[in-house]
């Protein structure tokens, strides 16, 4: 089973996507967008954007616990992962993303 992007519609109609890996794991969250046409644009972003290590900025949240961000060339934020317990762990997130998005499937559940 290969990863894939899911793409939700909120109560305020604005969209978003969770990527999930392989094997389920929610692995990065988009911010929410006022149309699915802006979300399917970044999906691609997503897609193009993973593979590419200096994209990703590794943060530390107010409570000490890591987190990472991928945005694109321009600094635009794609998406963000959830909170690690360790800094190994929030590694092995971005590379779950590097080899989660260039070949997830889409699933649309706003219809």
């Amino acid at each position: 089973m290969a990863g894939k992007f899911i793409i939700q519609k909120m109560n305020d109609n604005e969209y978003y996507f969770n990527l999930t890996a392989a094997s389920g794991e929610r692995i990065l969250t988009s911010e929410k967008y006022e149309s699915k046409g802006q979300t399917l644009k970044m999906i691609s972003a997503a897609i193009r954007n993973a593979p590419v290590n200096k994209r990703y900025k590794k943060k530390v949240s107010g409570l000490n616990k890591p987190y990472f961000i991928l945005k694109d060339a321009q600094g635009v934020i794609i998406g963000v992962s959830e909170i690690y317990s360790t800094e190994a762990a929030r590694d092995n997130g971005i590379v779950s993303v590097k080899k989660a998005a260039p070949w997830a499937s889409i699933d649309d559940f706003t219809m």
